[in-house]
């Protein structure tokens, strides 16, 4: 696991996408918007973006890990 629960989330994504492109899948569609959806939210903790960055960070890793886990 990465340091990064959110990098961690990415990776898993990531590799969800390759292997949807070498195989007749189309389960990289959602992996893909909610990669950038979850490197939006990393990218942004930290710069006041989020009233709370630690609250989105959870938010986002839980609702990855429901997908990722299905």
């Amino acid at each position: 696991m990465a340091k990064n629960p959110i990098d961690d989330v990415i990776a898993k994504l990531d590799a969800i996408i390759a292997e949807s492109h070498s195989t007749p899948s189309r389960a990289g569609y959602f992996a893909a918007l909610y990669r950038r959806v979850t490197a939006t939210v990393r990218d942004n903790i930290g710069k006041g973006y989020f009233d709370d960055d630690i609250r989105m960070e959870k938010l986002d890793v839980a609702f990855a890990g429901r997908y990722l886990d299905a």
